[in-house]
């Protein structure tokens, strides 16, 4: 009989020991942040800068020197 008192007082206190704050270390996950932060870092943003515009002509002869610089004709 003692044994059942026993386990009903001790039973709500093991509960209410189960919903006890947790007070960790605060740092706690602090290097898998730091891991994460350093692999998602954002390039700065390029400078805006106006499109090179070209003529056909322009466009044509840079192309083939392009692709025959060095070959015989």
């Amino acid at each position: 009989m003692k044994s059942v008192q026993l386990t009903v007082c001790m039973l709500p206190l093991l509960m209410m020991v189960g919903c006890a704050e947790y007070e960790g270390d605060p740092r706690f996950g602090e290097a898998v942040r730091n891991n994460i932060a350093l692999q998602s870092v954002t390039p700065p943003a390029q400078v805006s800068v106006a499109p090179i515009a070209l003529d056909g002509a322009t466009t044509k002869a840079t192309m083939d020197n392009y692709i025959y610089v060095g070959y015989p004709a």
